[in-house]
């Protein structure tokens, strides 16, 4: 019960952070989206000691910081490309080797948008 607590307050916290609008109607409709994810939560199990949103929240304040400036660098460097004298840009798909354990870990870094690498 005190991990679905935990959860209820860190995505509320959460909701709460992102949203920049106060309003009941807000307020309302992220309850109910917090309320859900709950749901879903404790009916798919994911819900107990290993997933506790407590243990990852001082990190992920440090992964969003990480995060924020990695996608900073990214937009410069795009920009630098895009408006360079060549103006080539060149997709490509990239293998990266991950030497990370955990599952979280895994899905983070893949849900992560902007790699830590350089693009050129």
């Amino acid at each position: 019960m005190r991990y679905l607590l935990s959860l209820t307050i860190v995505l509320s916290l959460l909701w709460l952070a992102i949203s920049g609008v106060y309003k009941p109607l807000l307020f309302m409709l992220g309850a109910g989206s917090v309320l859900f994810v709950i749901w879903i939560s404790r009916r798919m199990d994911v819900v107990g000691v290993e997933h506790n949103p407590v243990l990852y929240s001082w990190r992920l304040v440090v992964y969003w910081l990480w995060l924020i400036w990695a996608i900073i660098k990214a937009n410069i460097e795009v920009s630098q490309a895009a408006l360079s004298k060549s103006g080539r840009i060149t997709p490509r798909i990239v293998t990266v080797p991950l030497h990370l354990k955990s599952a979280v870990a895994k899905v983070t870094f893949a849900n992560s948008v902007t790699p830590p690498w350089r693009w050129r």
